[in-house]
């Protein structure tokens, strides 16, 4: 019986291996502008994406206003909520004050302010030039 059934899910097995998202980021044109999407994200018009980032948790509060960002403790780490739209309508340099003050209030480790802010900009589909304003004070 076994020898019928291991051929007839061999087909299966192997599309279920390929519906992954991809594991490299990929860039395409959206509209007029690139967009460059994360690996593990399937669907380029990803509207949020929760996760856990490899940052530090700290001892102190976490609870900064959701705006585009949303954090929580998990364990030893840290979960954040990221909304994309929200997240593209930032100005320069927001994702780096932001986690600097994150830093600042314990909510997350000290000297894990740029990593945190490195995870928040490279976790949910951008613009290049997007993802780079977020992160630098100055586009020039």
């Amino acid at each position: 019986m076994c020898r019928r059934i291991l051929p007839a899910l061999a087909p299966l097995l192997f599309w279920a291996a390929c519906a992954h998202p991809p594991a490299a980021y990929r860039l395409t044109q959206e509209s007029a502008h690139p967009l460059l999407i994360p690996p593990g994200i399937a669907r380029p018009a990803l509207a949020e994406r929760s996760l856990v980032a490899d940052v530090k948790a700290g001892g102190g509060n976490c609870s900064l206003a959701p705006d585009a960002v949303a954090l929580r403790r998990h364990g030893r780490r840290i979960r954040i909520t990221i909304s994309r739209a929200a997240l593209a309508q930032k100005p320069a340099a927001w994702a780096a004050i932001w986690a600097g003050e994150a830093e600042d209030r314990g909510c997350i480790a000290p000297g894990e302010a740029r990593k945190l802010a490195a995870a928040i900009v490279e976790s949910v589909p951008l613009d290049p030039e997007t993802a780079f304003r977020l992160l630098h004070a100055n586009n020039v």
